[in-house]
């Protein structure tokens, strides 16, 4: 049994207040018991409640800083925190780091300045960055995590809190650099650790860049770890931390996998669609030290809005994914200027996780995964921005990730049992069929060695781009040598990729809109499709076949897919990332590589809509597979999906009842060839199975 605190807590509430102060009446109707009342009727179990905010200012009595004056030097987190306690919730300290108005405002020499001098609240010039607006500046004061200041007076704050008040846990927000720095506590620190000036020009191919770029995330990941191990030695039994809703965020915040270890489980707040969604929630519940991680998101649409409630339906699938995939859903609410709650919100809150609660004792064991999606937290760049100036426009896209979330989600959709890895998950790839690296753009020996050596061992890997290429070309049967030149081209498959590209022929290609990688077959037998460049230039203007499109014209013998074995596993690669195109053809192509490169049926197998979401368990000690569907249409209210058949593998099991979970009422049950087979008469949102299989077996 799992004793720490925040085991099986997985209804979980905050609500935002970042209220500044110019006005006297702001949160002067701050009430406790209302606060308190509000979450009871939520059904909460962990109230995460703010120390402070983004504006700066503290709410509880500290000599470190300033505490709100709309409080009136009332103890209201003290009240608030024992009130808690006393209605049965835990309670997490939610803190702001890095950005801080106050600090930023009465300690100048403690910001973040740009290449060009400019703090963050300054005019800036186009900035990609959501939080640090051109125009008027920036509402957002955020300080330099190198700043020895700085850090003195968050460590005091830190150490302050804990002595005075009793919580669980700590969450620390916005550990994140907003942009890059180059104050002079940065240069200082770059010139005493690497020697001269940090450079100013973005350059994935420099290795000086890419040392300043290790050198911002290793200076994030000190400060992240010093505010955490705080928090230990002033309060050990205390969880902590920290914002990670940034592993989707661009190269520039600095953040990575290595934030995981000094966290005591992942959590992060998301406003995306439920594909992201169910993206992120795979990848956590996999890379998070412990479980339920967090998944934090508003109520409102997004953080702009302050009263636009969700659908209710909306809520139920954002929670039920959360829930079938080990997670602890906390919804956001945001304070009222003065200090006053919406009652009708938690009454809604209290709707959404009472439907969920008969669930929530079924979910957990082992999730079953055959197929793997590598998400690098280091190919968070655009390899198109070399050499722009960071002053500059730099794009921020992130090609990797829309690789990785397109090729789940296609996963998803056709209902094959996977999850989404990370680098914390190399020691486990064998426990997968096959491995997927989605454009992934660069990779260090250790990955690579890691990778390598699963498929000699047996495995299957599908790997598409250069830094696969580059890296794996032993395995791959590739030597990579740049990309060709033009912007489309397209996928003409031999025999040997016929049976794996259907739909796909030598007179109707693949069609690929953007360059592709220029590499050598190490042998020819091998290739799957060669590459076929259009006739003309297509950014030439002048010169053209068709005024639309750019029509197959130049046959290559550049190899586009190569499909080859290496030790006892096998591999696919293909010149352009397939994964990352929405068309039905691109996705059927990739999914039918997948399939290929495995030889057994999956784990369980679903007839239903692409809409709907399916997981499973396997629950050992109990005896049982624990099927879990969520019914997830962005449209609301979702369509309830009827006849939805699910086969399982048994694996030498003997299947014995098929259970609809929580009611207990059986569903007819079929076996046949080792497999075992109930069909679900109707899915509204979350629907629950058990299969039970002879305790005598295995």
């Amino acid at each position: 049994m799992d004793d720490r605190w925040y085991a099986g807590k997985l209804r979980r509430n905050l609500v935002d207040m970042h209220i500044d102060a110019w006005d006297k009446r702001f949160l002067s109707r701050f009430d406790p018991d209302v606060y308190v009342a509000n979450l009871k009727q939520a059904r909460v179990q962990v109230a995460m409640v703010y120390a402070n905010s983004h504006v700066g200012y503290c709410y509880w009595p500290t000599p470190h800083g300033a505490m709100h004056p709309g409080l009136r030097d009332r103890d209201v987190l003290r009240k608030l925190f024992d009130a808690c306690h006393a209605e049965g919730m835990d309670v997490v300290l939610y803190y702001s780091l890095i950005f801080d108005n106050w600090a930023y405002d009465h300690n100048p020499a403690w910001r973040i300045i740009d290449a060009e001098g400019r703090p963050s609240r300054e005019p800036r010039p186009a900035d990609p960055m959501v939080l640090m607006p051109s125009g008027r500046g920036s509402r957002y004061g955020v300080c330099c995590p190198n700043s020895e200041g700085y850090r003195g007076y968050t460590i005091a704050q830190i150490e302050d809190f804990s002595a005075r008040l009793d919580f669980e846990g700590v969450f620390f927000d916005m550990t994140f650099w907003p942009f890059i720095c180059y104050c002079d506590s940065c240069r200082s620190r770059y010139h005493a650790e690497v020697g001269g000036d940090p450079p100013v020009v973005v350059d994935w191919r420099d290795p000086r860049w890419r040392g300043f770029q290790e050198k911002r995330e290793d200076w994030l990941a000190e400060f992240g770890a010093l505010a955490t191990a705080t928090v230990k030695r002033c309060k050990p039994g205390a969880s902590v931390n920290h914002q990670f809703s940034t592993a989707q965020s661009p190269w520039v915040m600095g953040v990575t996998e290595r934030q995981r270890e000094f966290c005591d489980y992942l959590g992060g707040d998301f406003y995306e669609d439920f594909a992201h969604q169910i993206f992120f929630c795979k990848l956590f519940r996999n890379i998070s030290p412990n479980l339920p991680y967090e998944f934090h998101t508003s109520r409102c649409t997004n953080l702009r809005d302050h009263t636009t409630m969700k659908a209710r339906d909306e809520l139920n699938i954002m929670n039920a994914l959360t829930l079938v995939h080990q997670g602890a859903t906390l919804f956001i609410d945001a304070i009222d200027p003065e200090g006053t709650l919406n009652t009708e919100v938690y009454r809604r809150f209290g709707e959404v996780f009472g439907e969920s609660m008969p669930y929530e004792a079924f979910i957990g064991g082992e999730m079953l995964q055959d197929v793997a999606v590598y998400y690098s937290q280091d190919s968070k760049m655009d390899l198109r921005d070399n050499g722009t100036k960071v002053t500059g426009a730099f794009t921020l896209a992130m090609p990797h990730r829309e690789a990785s979330k397109r090729a789940a989600s296609t996963l998803s959709h056709a209902h094959v049992p996977y999850g989404v890895i990370g680098a914390s998950c190399l020691d486990r790839l064998d426990g997968y069929a096959v491995l997927v690296l989605p454009n992934v753009l660069t990779l260090s020996r250790d990955e690579a060695a890691a990778i390598r050596e699963y498929v000699r061992n047996g495995g299957s890997l599908y790997a598409s781009g250069y830094a696969a290429a580059e890296r794996l070309g032993d395995v791959l049967g590739v030597r990579s040598e740049g990309y060709v030149e033009e912007r489309v081209g397209y996928l003409v498959p031999t025999a040997l990729g016929l049976p794996i590209m259907p739909g796909v022929s030598a007179s109707y290609p693949l069609m690929i809109s953007q360059p592709m990688v220029r590499a050598v077959a190490l042998n020819a037998k091998k290739v799957a499709a060669t590459v076929t460049l259009p006739s003309t230039d297509p950014d030439d203007p002048s010169r053209f076949v068709s005024i639309h499109s750019d029509p197959p014209g130049r046959a290559t013998d550049l190899p586009g897919v190569v499909s080859r074995e290496y030790g006892k596993g096998q591999a696919i690669w293909t010149a352009a990332p397939i994964e990352e195109y929405g068309q039905s053809l691109h996705r059927g192509v990739f999914l039918s590589m997948i399939r290929s490169l495995v030889s057994h049926p999956w784990s369980f197998e679903v007839s239903a809509p692409p809409a709907v979401e399916a997981v499973m368990y396997l629950q050992e000690s109990e005896k049982r597979f624990v099927v879990c569907l969520v019914n997830v249409q962005e449209l609301q209210p979702a369509v309830p999906v009827h006849g939805i058949r699910v086969r399982i593998r048994m694996g030498g099991r003997t299947a014995l009842r098929a259970i609809l979970l929580p009611s207990g009422g059986d569903l007819p049950l079929t076996i046949q060839n080792g497999n075992a087979e109930f069909i679900l008469p109707e899915l509204e949102v979350l629907a629950l199975v058990s299969l039970v299989f002879d305790p005598a077996e295995r």
